[in-house]
C-alpha cells in the first residue's frame, strides 16, 4: 500500500512516538533556558547600593538588624534570670554538694567490674583478698536498698591501672564456692562520676516498717490533723460511690464514724502554741550541740 510501517510491533510505535515528542518538545525548552539565563545575568550585572553582590531571593533581615520585641527597659528572656522557688533551689544545691564529695577516679587509676560474687564474699573480704595484687583505694558492692543483701556483683579501684588488669586475667572465670566470677577493666568513659558513692563504708538497711510506722503515729497539729481527716474522709467517699454503682452494700461506718468520736480525733494532736514549744526546744538542742 506504500505506507511507512515502524518495526517491532507494538515497541516500534512506542520509540517514533517518544522520538516525535522529543523534538516538539526540545527548542521549547532550549527557548525556556536561554530566556531563564538572560535573566539571571541581567540580575547580577546590577550590583546593590552597598557594593555587595547578592542573587535575587526572599527578603531576609540579618540578625543584627531585627526589630526586638522588647522596650530598652525590658530585658529579653535569654539575658532574665530564671525564678526558682525555695524549694527547688534547696533540691538542687543538696544534689550539687553530693556531686561534688564523690572523688573522681585519678587517671592513672584501674576500675575493675567483678560479677557472680558468691554470698559470704562481702566488701571485707574482697578489699583483704584483692589487696594481695596492689592497693585497693576504693571498694563498692552493690545491695539492695531494702534488704541489704548483695546483688552480687561490685566495683573495685586499683590505685595502678596495670594491677587492675593483671586482676582481670588472673581473677576473669576463677571458680569460688561454686560460683565462677566475671573480671574485665572498665574504660575510662565506662566509669560513672557517682560510680563510689558511699565506698568504703558499711551498708546500713533502712527498717522502712519503722520508718512508715513512726510518720502514722507522729504528733500532729490540729491544721494537720484535720487535714488529714478531711483527705481519708473524701477518698471513703469515693470509695463508697464506686462501691453502690457495682451494687455492693457496704455498711461500715468508716471514717465518718470515727471522725464523731472526740477521743481518737484528739488523739496525737497537739496546738499550735505546743508546736512551737516544741521547735523552740528543738532548735535551742540543736544550737547547743552545735556549739
Amino acid at each position: 500500500d506504500g505506507t511507512r510501517r515502524p518495526m517491532g510491533g507494538q515497541g516500534g510505535r512506542k520509540k517514533q512516538t517518544s522520538k516525535a515528542l522529543t523534538k516538539k518538545v526540545a527548542p521549547k525548552v532550549a527557548t525556556i533556558t536561554k530566556a531563564s539565563t538572560a535573566t539571571a545575568s541581567k540580575g547580577a550585572a546590577k550590583p546593590s547600593a552597598a557594593g555587595a553582590k547578592r542573587t535575587k531571593g526572599p527578603n531576609v533581615v540579618p540578625v543584627g538588624d531585627a526589630e526586638s520585641e522588647y522596650s530598652a527597659d525590658e530585658e529579653s528572656p535569654a539575658t532574665r534570670a530564671m525564678v526558682v522557688d525555695a524549694t527547688t533551689k534547696a533540691t538542687i544545691t543538696s544534689q550539687l554538694k553530693k556531686a561534688g564529695r564523690v572523688r573522681p577516679t585519678p587517671a592513672d587509676a584501674g576500675v575493675l567490674y567483678l560479677g557472680h560474687i558468691p554470698h559470704g564474699f562481702y566488701e571485707q573480704e574482697m578489699k583483704g583478698f584483692f589487696s594481695q595484687f596492689g592497693t585497693v583505694s576504693r571498694l563498692r558492692l552493690a545491695r539492695n536498698k531494702k534488704t541489704g543483701r548483695s546483688k552480687h556483683y561490685a566495683f573495685i579501684e586499683f590505685k595502678v591501672a596495670e594491677v587492675a588488669e593483671v586482676v582481670a586475667k588472673s581473677m576473669n572465670g576463677y571458680l569460688m564456692f561454686s560460683k565462677v566470677l566475671v573480671a574485665k577493666v572498665l574504660k575510662p568513659e565506662e566509669v560513672h562520676p557517682e560510680l563510689f558513692r558511699n565506698a568504703n563504708r558499711p551498708f546500713k538497711p533502712v527498717d522502712r516498717t519503722m520508718v512508715a510506722r513512726q510518720q502514722h503515729n507522729k504528733v500532729r497539729t490540729e491544721a494537720q490533723a484535720s487535714k488529714r481527716e478531711g483527705t481519708l474522709l473524701s477518698a471513703e467517699k469515693r470509695k463508697r460511690r464506686k462501691l453502690e454503682v457495682l451494687g455492693i452494700d457496704y455498711e461500715f461506718d468508716g471514717y465518718a464514724a470515727a471522725a464523731q468520736n472526740p477521743k481518737k480525733r484528739l488523739r496525737g494532736v497537739i496546738t499550735d502554741q505546743q508546736a512551737g514549744a516544741t521547735k523552740a526546744l528543738k532548735k535551742a538542742k540543736a544550737d547547743a550541740l552545735a556549739a
